[in-house]
């Protein structure tokens, strides 16, 4: 699963996990998340 944020400088991207599958009602945690900003190419870790 993942969240995206786009702003006109920036790019948000969360990477969120499951702990299981196997029935309803996992709670989703933020895994990783990562920035891109204007004229800044590359991702960088939040």
């Amino acid at each position: 699963m993942a969240m995206r944020e786009l702003r006109p400088r920036r790019l948000r991207h969360d990477y969120r996990v499951l702990p299981y599958v196997s029935k309803p009602g996992a709670p989703a945690t933020t895994a990783a998340s990562f920035v891109t900003q204007d004229r800044d190419p590359g991702l960088h870790a939040v």
